[in-house]
C-alpha cells in the first residue's frame, strides 16, 4: 500500500518479505532506542540477535500465528505493526504491538498501519480480541488506541523497567469481533 502521510511524504506499507534486510531492521529498532521510547526493548540490539528473531516472526507468519507490517520512506524503515496470534486456550487473541520512528509520528501513520493490520486479521478464523500494553505514562498513546477502539482493563503496576526503575503499565483490549463486523459493514 502506498500512503501519502499529513506532512506529504509518500510512504509504502507491506508486509515482511525478503526485500527487507535484516539492517534496516536494526537500525530502525535502535534509532527507537536512543529515543528513549516507552517500548518493552531499553538496549540497542546487534543485527545477530536481530537476525534470530525475524527468523522466529517468519517461521510464525508462515504458520499463520503472526502479521508483520513494515513501513518504508524510501530505503528506511520508519515504523512496523505486528500482530502475534497467542497459542492453546487463548487462541482468539493477538497481541498488537506498534513502532513509528519520532519524526514520522502524529502524520496519520500509526492508524493506517493499525487499520492495515487489522484488515489482515480479517481473514483469520476465531479471532476474539486484540490486546496491547502501554506505558501508563504514555498518554498520547493512550488516547491514540482509545480513539481506534481499544479500551483499557487493567493497570499493571511495576510492569516495565525504565532507567533505574519501574513504571506501570496499562493493559487495553479491542473486540475484535465488535471491530470486524463493523469493517465489513
Amino acid at each position: 500500500h502506498n500512503v501519502k502521510l499529513k506532512n506529504g511524504y509518500e510512504v509504502q506499507i507491506a508486509p515482511l518479505h525478503g526485500g527487507v534486510n535484516v539492517k534496516q531492521i536494526t537500525d530502525f529498532v535502535n534509532g527507537l532506542v536512543e529515543e528513549r521510547l516507552f517500548i518493552s526493548r531499553d538496549k540497542k540490539t546487534s543485527t545477530r540477535e536481530q537476525s534470530m528473531h525475524i527468523g522466529i516472526h517468519k517461521a510464525k507468519i508462515k504458520q499463520g500465528l503472526t502479521e508483520y507490517l513494515i513501513a518504508l520512506h524510501g530505503k528506511q524503515i520508519i515504523a512496523q505493526a505486528i500482530a502475534e496470534r497467542f497459542e492453546h486456550r487463548v487462541r482468539g487473541n493477538v497481541f498488537i504491538r506498534l513502532y513509528v520512528a519520532g519524526k514520522y509520528r502524529r502524520l496519520g501513520l500509526g492508524e493506517k498501519m493499525i487499520q492495515l493490520l487489522l484488515a489482515r486479521l480479517k481473514r483469520k478464523k476465531g479471532l476474539v480480541n486484540a490486546y496491547i500494553e502501554v506505558a501508563e505514562k504514555n498518554l498520547p498513546a493512550i488516547k491514540f488506541y482509545r480513539k481506534l477502539g481499544f479500551r483499557k482493563i487493567a493497570l499493571l503496576p511495576n510492569w516495565m523497567e525504565y532507567g533505574e526503575g519501574y513504571i506501570n503499565a496499562v493493559a487495553m483490549i479491542m473486540d475484535l469481533k465488535k471491530h470486524l463486523q463493523k469493517a465489513r459493514t
